[in-house]
Parts: C-alpha cells; sequence; structure tokens
C-alpha cells in the first residue's frame, strides 16, 4: 500500500542507485526516523502513557519491515549492495526490544490488527513462540510495554543506547539507498544536541 507521500513524489526515484523498491524502504526510514527521534518530552503528562507518538513509531517499524521485504523481491542489486543494505537492517533489527521470534510475531499480529484499535488488540494477545530452542508464551501486553520503554530510554533500556543504534542504522538505511531524501527535522535537532 503506498502512501499519499510515496504518490506526490516526483518519478526521479527510479533513478536511485538502488532503483524503486529500495527507495521506497528509505522513504519509510525516513518516517520511522521521525518517530524514534519524536519522544515525548519527560516533564509532560505523555511521557507516562502510551500516546499516539508511541503508536507511529511502532507503525514505523512495520513500515520498515513491509518496504524491506518488498524491496529484497524486487530488482535485483549487486550482492555487495544487498549485504550492505542488509546488514544496516540486521543492526536496526537487533537494537530494537524484541527478539526474531518476537519480531516475527509481532509483524503478523501487527498486520493482522491493522487499525485504530490495533495496539489494544496486540496488548490481549498471546502466543506460543520458540525462541533458541526454546518453546515460551508471549505476551502482546508485554512486547508493548517493552517498546514504550524502549522509546524513552526507561527501565531495562536505560543507558543501553539501543534507540541510538537503531536511530542511526535508519540514517544509514536513507543515505545509501535514497540519498536524494532529507533527513528529518527532528533527527537532525537531536543530532546536533548530542554533538553540541
Amino acid at each position: 500500500m503506498s502512501s499519499p507521500r510515496e504518490n506526490s513524489l516526483p518519478q526521479q526515484h527510479e533513478q536511485q542507485p538502488y532503483g524503486e523498491d529500495y527507495f521506497l524502504l528509505g522513504l519509510r526510514a525516513v518516517d520511522a526516523l521521525w518517530e524514534l527521534c519524536d519522544v515525548p518530552n519527560p516533564s509532560t503528562s505523555e511521557w507516562s502513557r502510551w500516546t499516539e507518538s508511541d503508536h507511529r513509531a511502532l507503525h514505523g517499524w512495520f513500515s520498515v519491515e513491509e518496504k524491506a521485504y518488498a524491496a529484497i523481491g524486487g530488482r535485483p542489486v549487486s550482492r555487495e549492495q544487498f549485504d550492505f543494505v542488509e546488514g544496516m537492517l540486521s543492526q536496526y533489527r537487533m537494537a530494537l526490544p524484541f527478539d526474531e521470534a518476537e519480531r516475527e510475531w509481532l509483524w503478523h499480529a501487527y498486520d493482522d490488527a491493522w487499525g485504530p484499535d490495533s495496539i489494544d488488540m496486540l496488548r490481549q494477545q498471546e502466543a506460543r513462540i520458540i525462541s533458541v530452542g526454546l518453546q515460551r508464551v508471549i505476551l502482546g501486553r508485554d512486547l508493548v510495554r517493552r517498546w514504550w520503554a524502549w522509546r524513552r530510554e526507561t527501565e531495562e533500556y536505560a543507558g543501553q543506547g539501543s534507540l541510538d543504534i537503531a536511530r542511526e542504522a535508519l540514517r544509514e538505511v536513507i543515505e545509501t539507498v535514497s540519498p536524494s531524501l532529507e533527513l528529518p527535522a527532528p533527527y537532525l535537532t537531536l543530532r546536533g544536541q548530542n554533538l553540541g
């Protein structure tokens, strides 16, 4: 499904170094990076509750995964190009607050729960998965809570730096597959604060 933003882009994106499918991956990475930098202010009431921003950020992850699958199945690129992009996407995925089996389950559960009530629907689900050779039950409410804590770098994610790793991996994806796109303003502001 293409966004209105994708439909309004000039056709020059077909001339991108990796082709149209990878360009669209970069476009979704811009949106995801924007949302990962748009974290609620700790001094506001939004800090302590799930917000629309949290929902958009989780949707950003889903959209990046969706376009990554499309890019891999689209126009072939060189093995070197594929390995480079896949390496950056792997770095992004490893920084997320889910293991591989949890991400796989969440991908399907989020796709099935699509819509305005998707987060509430995810919270109510549970599933049995196999991870590192062990069967275990995962609870949607736990994954949603982890996403919330990870975005705010609180609880078990305080001081881990994994949110910054995810942001930088998305930046690299954007600059590689969609170099004509601008990095999102919240990212540039955050980066300027960290360098200053």
